[in-house]
């Protein structure tokens, strides 16, 4: 019978092909995903330099012009152009205009309203039971 360290040894051998690739699998992935951090952050800056681009540029040209002499999608522009919008933060609002925050807090209740032509819904009454109790609809889990 072998004793322990023959054992050892051998379970050593047999387990050092298994071993090696595995390390390599583990050194191999962390290789690729750096690269791909990598990557992913230089492609996030070229989306927003994009961005910032046809922001600057939509006083001169419209995104379906820029899309019909680059060929690029138009849809893939105005991502772009959108993702360059929520990056930039909030905008102060001019008060050049005589709109100011009390207009947009008018103008955003009055969006909030109901018009009048629109009928809402009415609660609908529980129906009577035989004897004359209103019944009540059991909630269903």
């Amino acid at each position: 019978m072998p004793i322990s360290d023959e054992i050892n040894r051998s379970v050593k051998e047999a387990d050092a092909g298994r071993t090696e690739k595995r390390s390599q699998v583990c050194t191999r992935v962390a290789e690729l995903a750096e690269q791909r951090a990598a990557q992913a952050e230089q492609l996030a800056e070229t989306e927003r330099a994009l961005g910032e681009v046809l922001a600057d540029g939509g006083e001169v040209i419209t995104l379906d012009e820029v899309a019909r002499f680059t060929g690029v999608p138009a849809t893939d522009l105005d991502q772009w152009l959108a993702g360059h919008k929520t990056v930039r933060g909030k905008r102060k609002r001019s008060t050049a205009t005589g709109r100011g925050r009390k207009h947009d807090q008018e103008h955003d209740t009055a969006a909030a309203t109901i018009p009048a032509d629109v009928e809402t819904p009415t609660p609908r009454e529980p129906a009577a039971s035989p004897d004359g109790r209103a019944r009540v609809a059991a909630g269903v889990s």
